[in-house]
């Protein structure tokens, strides 16, 4: 989970000019101030860096059994969901969802 894409290094750059930005139009800001500033940009680094990691799981279930009959499952579409942060973000993903020729179950690859 260390790998670091140079997406994620451009979303950690902009981040820390955005707050670099910040401070110099609040010179006279307290600590408190600082923190509540980084934190907040923090936030938004998160939520891009946790949407690119889950799409990025996509390619993982190119060979999904069907949990129900266990033929191979295909795909069948990208469908877009809307998924809640811990800090009450919403993020909207769009995923591969998974048909079985053989029974008709779908589904979106497990734990997403």
């Amino acid at each position: 989970m260390n790998k670091k894409t140079s997406s994620d290094l451009d979303k950690y750059e902009k981040m820390e000019s955005q707050i670099r930005q910040w401070r110099d139009a609040h010179p006279k800001a307290t600590l408190t101030e600082i923190e509540e500033a980084v934190e907040k940009e923090l936030a938004e680094l998160r939520e891009a860096v946790v949407e690119s990691l889950v799409q990025e799981e996509d390619t993982e279930w190119e060979t999904l059994l069907c949990p129900h009959c266990q033929s191979k499952m295909v795909k069948n579409g990208k469908k877009k969901r809307r998924l809640k942060t811990k800090e009450g973000k919403t993020i909207t993903l769009e995923r591969q969802q998974m048909r079985c020729l053989t029974c008709g179950m779908t589904l979106f690859p497990p734990g997403q």
